[in-house]
């Protein structure tokens, strides 16, 4: 006796495809929120024995700052990399459903919401190098 082994077709899962839709945009909303705070927050600190010395340029803060850069960074860039592999499965599995149409919509927005992001981000990375805090 043979046994048939069937192979579903490849699935696409509401996390995944949530995920790579707003993935992007909820890291950069997180970026914007963290890396402005923690460098603005840093430029209200006390100056040590009144010299005219800005708190802004303290290493901590930097170093957060670019934690808080580098960490979003690498979520919209898994983002737009989800999206595209979720868009390769939809093309494979075929659109031939109104749901199927639905989906690939939703990836091509996310597509361009998170390729938008990691620009986005990565200038903000870029101005945080280049820029002074205070």
């Amino acid at each position: 006796m043979k046994t048939q082994i069937v192979r579903d077709k490849p699935k696409i899962g509401a996390f995944a495809l949530w995920y790579a839709v707003s993935g992007g945009v909820i890291a950069w909303a997180v970026q914007l929120g963290v890396s402005w705070s923690v460098m603005e927050l840093s430029c209200l600190g006390p100056t040590s024995g009144g010299m005219d010395q800005q708190a802004g340029d303290s290493l901590s803060a930097r170093i957060t700052a670019y934690a808080a850069t580098a960490v979003p960074w690498l979520v919209a860039v898994g983002a737009l990399v989800t999206c595209l592999v979720l868009l390769a499965r939809v093309r494979r599995l075929g659109a031939d459903l109104l749901a199927g149409e639905r989906t690939r919509l939703l990836l091509v927005v996310g597509l361009f919401l998170d390729a938008m992001t990691v620009a986005i981000i990565t200038a903000g990375g870029i101005g945080l190098a280049f820029v002074e805090a205070c």
